[in-house]
C-alpha cells in the first residue's frame, strides 16, 4: 500500500503512533536529563569533599606508577600544582623509593596507618601518616594514598624528649647530691 492509497483512517492511527513514540523519546529525554543532572550534582558533591577533606590523596597507575590524580591538601603538602604533579612518576617525586624498590608494588609491603616521608616539589621530606589500598577502576588497577602530615606532632615528640632528657639530668643530679648528703650525714 502506498501513500495514496491510505485511508484517513490508517493516517490517523500512523499519527497517533508516532505521537505516541514522540511522547516516549520526550519522556526518555527527561529521564536522561535528570540522571545528568544527578550525576553532575554527585560530581560536584564528591569534588567539594576531596578539594576540602585534610588529608591528601594521591591516585597512582599500579602498572606504570603513573601520578593520575591529586586533591588540593596533597598538591599543598607537595608544594607544586595538580598540573605539575599529574602524569609524573611517583618515586623520587613524592616517594623516596628507588625506581623498582616501591614498596606496595615491588617489595609487596602493606602500609596502613604508616609513618612515611612524603618529598615536597623541593626534595625536602615531610614526615606524615600514610595509608595506601589497591583498588580497581574500569578494569584498571591503581593505589589509592591517603596522608596526613605529621610535622607538628614530630616537632612537639621531638620538644618533649628534649624537656625529659633535660629533667631527667635534673633527677640525676638532685639524686647524686641527695646521697653525697646522706652519706655525709651517716659519716657523723
Amino acid at each position: 500500500m502506498n501513500q495514496e492509497d491510505k485511508t484517513k483512517k490508517q493516517l490517523l492511527d500512523e499519527i497517533d503512533v508516532l505521537n505516541y513514540r514522540v511522547k516516549e523519546l520526550e519522556e526518555s529525554e527527561s529521564q536522561c536529563r535528570k540522571v545528568k543532572e544527578a550525576l553532575k550534582e554527585k560530581d560536584a558533591y564528591l569534588e567539594t569533599i576531596l578539594s576540602t577533606i585534610q588529608t591528601g590523596i594521591i591516585l597512582i597507575d599500579k602498572n606504570d606508577q603513573l601520578i593520575v590524580n591529586v586533591n588540593d591538601m596533597a598538591a599543598q603538602l607537595i608544594g607544586a600544582s595538580k598540573d605539575e604533579i599529574e602524569g609524573q612518576l611517583c618515586h623520587k617525586f613524592i616517594c623516596p623509593a628507588e625506581q623498582g624498590q616501591c614498596p606496595i608494588v615491588d617489595l609487596n609491603q602493606t602500609v596502613d596507618q604508616s609513618e612515611r616521608v612524603l618529598l615536597d616539589v623541593n626534595g625536602r621530606e615531610i614526615p606524615i601518616i600514610k595509608s595506601v589500598v589497591p583498588i580497581n577502576l574500569n578494569g584498571r588497577e591503581y593505589l589509592l594514598e591517603s596522608f596526613i602530615d605529621i610535622t607538628e606532632r614530630k616537632k612537639i615528640e621531638e620538644n618533649l624528649k628534649k624537656r625529659e632528657e633535660k629533667y631527667r639530668d635534673i633527677v640525676g643530679k638532685f639524686l647524686k647530691v641527695s646521697n653525697e648528703i646522706l652519706i655525709e650525714m651517716n659519716k657523723r
